[in-house]
């Protein structure tokens, strides 16, 4: 792929719409474009203001009218991708996008590859590796906090934090090369004691950012939220009121719930991933004794517990065993059918957060959501761009880990320089991997392989 030539995508989702982006980065984009593009005031394009939308007139080769669209350019050093680039934002009908791009196509320009405008960001030094991956995460984000978060990764928070590690690490090297090559020379030997210090101080950030991941994948894939309770209690009928349509099978009959039923909602700013789970009980069938055992998993597993009774029922052993299982766990208590008189026992929820509300009408469901939201904002962690979201960010972060656990135990062991000097080295190029200062072609070829085209 050649990465010099000039290249072109449809910037917008590919549906048709108000506006449609087409963008165009390369060598001499800026002069394509006044072949094709006149300014309503006069002048060449290539001669406008930059950063400035300009309205105009867009003609295909035989000087037809195509459409009449805003134009913008961006001079090589100060774009985007840190080379020439252009965008034409015309009517958003697909067709009519899809003639801009083979227009330009016909002139040299080629489509770009998934995911190369940002490439070309990266590799023209205008984001390092991690702020790359970040406009990804922007682009995904289905919630407020996952927003926040890439937001700050973008803005280089967690590639400060990992550049700054790096560089304490190979400064250190950098004394243990020179100790090893040039002793005969006078260069005082590295202070052990400031080394492990050193690589101590390394290793509790590396162990940091490796403890974020969990909240990453939580942002990402929402809250684990388990919706538990005995058989015929309302479980259902909660979950399709929560996500607004019917998406779990509700009947009279006790255990219709067999498997795990998945979806996600946002509230108060936080992706929550609702798992509708069987009902809790002793029972002999055997399809269901396995659906209770996924549940009771669940409950272990999940951040967040709905817990559904019945209050119009008095409580059973069942419900006291469910409740004994979720004391000191985060759970909110849903008492469910209070559309009919109350015979559950209250007292017996003390302790627990609780909301009153019938899934049948629909009453207390804006209490329930409110208490949700109240629940996941003073349990979140503040996500400030320095969690780690991808899987290849945690797998460097695991490796360095590794290394600088090599290079502590041959400190204390009293191993050679050279020895010591390995495994150090070895720390700043997997965190050189992390930033994108030691990637290789293949692997800048895969993660960029996922994003969207014209991004």
């Amino acid at each position: 792929m050649d990465i010099l030539q000039p290249i072109i995508a449809i910037a917008t989702p590919p549906v048709s719409g108000a506006v449609g982006i087409v963008r165009l980065s390369g060598q001499g984009v800026i002069a394509l474009c006044d072949l094709f593009f006149v300014p309503k005031r006069g002048g060449v394009f290539s001669e406008m203001p930059p950063r400035t939308l300009i309205l105009g007139d867009l003609f295909n080769e035989e000087r037809q009218l195509l459409d009449r669209p805003l134009a913008v350019h961006f001079p090589a050093g100060s774009s985007y991708t840190g080379e020439e680039v252009a965008e034409i934002h015309a009517h958003g009908g697909l067709l009519l996008l899809q003639s801009i791009v083979s227009l330009f196509l016909s002139q040299g320009v080629r489509l770009a590859a998934p995911g190369e405008f940002t490439k070309r960001a990266f590799l023209n030094g205008r984001m390092s590796l991690s702020q790359a991956e970040a406009v990804a995460d922007v682009i995904h984000a289905d919630n407020a906090a996952a927003i926040q978060n890439a937001l700050g990764q973008l803005s280089g928070a967690l590639h400060g934090t990992i550049s700054a590690v790096r560089q304490s690490l190979t400064a250190l090297a950098a004394h243990f090369s020179a100790w090893m090559d040039y002793v005969e020379e006078g260069v005082e030997p590295p202070e052990l004691p400031f080394a492990a210090a050193t690589i101590a101080a390394a290793q509790a950030e590396v162990a940091r950012l490796i403890d974020s991941y969990s909240l990453g994948q939580t942002l990402k894939d929402g809250v684990p939220t388990a919706i538990v309770g005995k058989p015929n209690v309302g479980k259902s009928s909660v979950l399709n009121r929560l996500i607004g349509y019917e998406r779990a099978i509700v009947t009279h009959i006790p255990g219709t719930t067999r498997d795990i039923v998945e979806e996600s909602i946002s509230i108060g700013g936080q992706k929550l991933r609702l798992l509708d789970t069987a009902g809790i009980r002793e029972t002999d069938d055997l399809v269901e004794q396995i659906g209770v055992r996924k549940s009771r998993g669940l409950l272990r597993e999940a951040l967040l517990r709905l817990a559904v009774f019945d209050a119009s029922m008095p409580l059973e052993l069942e419900d006291i065993s469910i409740l004994n299982t979720l004391r000191g766990q985060q759970v909110l208590v849903l008492l469910n059918k209070c559309d009919l008189p109350i015979a559950a026992d209250l007292t017996a929820f003390d302790g627990f957060s609780c909301v009153r509300l019938s899934a049948l009408t629909g009453d207390g469901l804006q209490a329930v959501r409110q208490e949700i939201a109240r629940i996941v904002t003073a349990s979140r962690p503040t996500a400030d761009g320095q969690t780690v979201t991808s899987l290849r960010q945690h797998d460097c972060l695991l490796r360095t880990a590794g290394a600088l656990r090599g290079v502590l135990l041959a400190l204390e062991a009293g191993m050679t320089p050279d020895v010591l000097l390995t495994d150090l080295l070895l720390a700043t190029d997997i965190l050189g991997e992390l930033t994108g200062e030691c990637v290789t072609d293949l692997m800048i070829d895969a993660i960029f392989s996922t994003f969207c085209v014209g991004k």
